[in-house]
């Protein structure tokens, strides 16, 4: 289990609704639109 970056809700890491790379690093997420807000600025949730 990890946490979604964007909204705090813990996301299984082995199958998670959405994830992204971003330099270098995998980020999982809780829904699309969390991955979406995470995209249009990922220095605001790392």
């Amino acid at each position: 289990m990890t946490e979604c970056q964007v909204c705090d809700s813990m996301v299984d890491s082995d199958v998670p609704a959405v994830d992204v790379e971003y330099e270098g690093d995998t980020y999982y997420f809780e829904s699309a639109k969390c991955k979406e807000l995470f995209e249009e600025n990922p220095d605001e949730y790392r």
